[in-house]
């Protein structure tokens, strides 16, 4: 986690729940970027990834818990109803961050960091 923490430092305050998502729940970027209010259970602590949204087809059941309970809650103080994204900017999801991820990692020392790797190391981590 030492090298997840150094680039989420490193990260705009804008970015870094978005990026450390696909860390914790193993979910690709793309999946985070869709994420609506919607599929998010607060009562029961879970996160639905819709089938029509996930890459496989394949609907997901993510519970929430710890730092990844923290993060959904961030975005819940931030929420606007008219926006639907969990994690947004500008009232639309994110979108390309790729620039602002070249220099975070440059600054973390970790040049050869890609996004995916986040996703990678979730689900190693599982």
């Amino acid at each position: 986690m030492g090298r997840v923490l150094a680039l989420r430092y490193a990260l705009p305050d804008c970015l870094k729940d978005p990026v450390i998502f696909p860390y914790l729940s193993g979910w690709g970027v793309s999946e985070m970027r869709l994420l609506e209010w919607r599929d998010v259970d607060l009562t029961g602590n879970v996160v639905r990834l819709r089938a029509e949204k996930s890459k496989t087809k394949d609907g997901r059941v993510l519970p929430l818990h710890d730092e990844l309970l923290d993060v959904i809650g961030r975005a819940q103080a931030k929420r606007t109803l008219e926006c639907p994204f969990v994690f947004r900017l500008k009232g639309k999801p994110v979108g390309d961050f790729r620039k602002a991820w070249k220099n975070a990692t440059k600054a973390a020392g970790l040049a050869d960091v890609i996004v995916h790797n986040l996703r990678r190391t979730a689900i190693r981590k599982w």
